[in-house]
């Protein structure tokens, strides 16, 4: 007999919760919210604000990197006199033609050619 008033008492305080609850539920009728142009242009207004200040901010760095690139290349350019950096060798009517400019100076190319492999062979030396 114990363990049938237990249960039952069990049973009891398991099943009153269920029905203390409504079911179904009644039916909310949600407010609808309008929104019109206006209240859409204040909501994203910090949005756009914020995208325009990246986009200053954006000019503005391209600005700086491309003119010290610009300023570099041209210093680059006028440093190699102007870009006349040759990589490959020359052609005999070359190499004539700068032995004669080099005697119209007054020394003569063999001497300053010596000069050129003396210091050259130095800077080999020191690395």
């Amino acid at each position: 007999m114990r363990k049938s008033v237990g249960f039952t008492l069990a049973l009891a305080v398991l099943l009153v919760p269920a029905f203390a609850v409504e079911w179904p539920p009644p039916v909310y009728n949600m407010p609808r919210t309008v929104i019109d142009s206006d209240a859409a242009a204040r909501a994203l207004s910090g949005l756009f604000d914020s995208m325009r200040a990246i986009g200053n901010t954006g000019l503005l760095l391209l600005g700086i990197v491309a003119s010290v690139v610009l300023v570099s290349s041209i210093f680059r350019w006028l440093l190699t006199l102007g870009g006349s950096k040759r990589t490959g060798s020359r052609t005999r009517a070359e190499e004539r033609n700068l032995k004669a400019e080099k005697s119209r100076f007054g020394e003569s190319s063999e001497l300053r050619e010596m000069r050129m492999e003396h210091l050259g062979r130095g800077g080999f030396r020191r690395k």
